[in-house]
């Protein structure tokens, strides 16, 4: 590579993203194994991800890293609804 090309710094599209194993994570640490981002609504979100060993085998738990968490109303109201319904519904 010549000194006069840079490469731009990774901007995902709407929806996507990327994640890469946490090389800094050393064993017992409470570290992400792997760490990523993803474009999501316009805003650039990071995660971390930790691989763990369960009862059925392994599994992977998600944390979203977002500094204005309590700033932004999360979680947000997770309640079922009841279904809605339509003008055409017969009530029996």
């Amino acid at each position: 590579m010549s000194e006069k090309q840079q490469y731009t710094p990774y901007q995902p599209q709407e929806g996507q993203g990327k994640i890469k194993r946490n090389h800094k994570k050393e064993e017992g640490d409470k570290k992400p194994h792997w760490m990523g981002t993803i474009m999501h609504k316009g805003e650039l979100i990071e995660f971390g991800v930790w691989e763990n060993d369960g009862q059925y085998g392994k599994y992977f738990t998600v944390r979203v890293n977002d500094p204005n968490w309590k700033d932004k109303q999360y979680p947000k109201d997770i309640t079922p609804r009841e279904p809605r319904k339509m003008a055409g519904d017969v009530p029996w």
